[in-house]
């Protein structure tokens, strides 16, 4: 796991090969965040 901060403050949580148990809920997580603040790719 990788965790960043860009220079406009936005952390970025990172994990390349994230377990498929999480899948789902880190998708969920990232349509439901009303301030757009997750995002998930891949």
């Amino acid at each position: 796991m990788e965790i960043t901060i860009e220079e406009n403050g936005v952390v970025v949580l990172l994990d390349s090969t994230p377990p498929p148990e999480v899948h789902e809920t880190g998708r969920a997580a990232a349509a439901g965040c009303p301030a757009a603040a997750i995002r998930a790719r891949g």
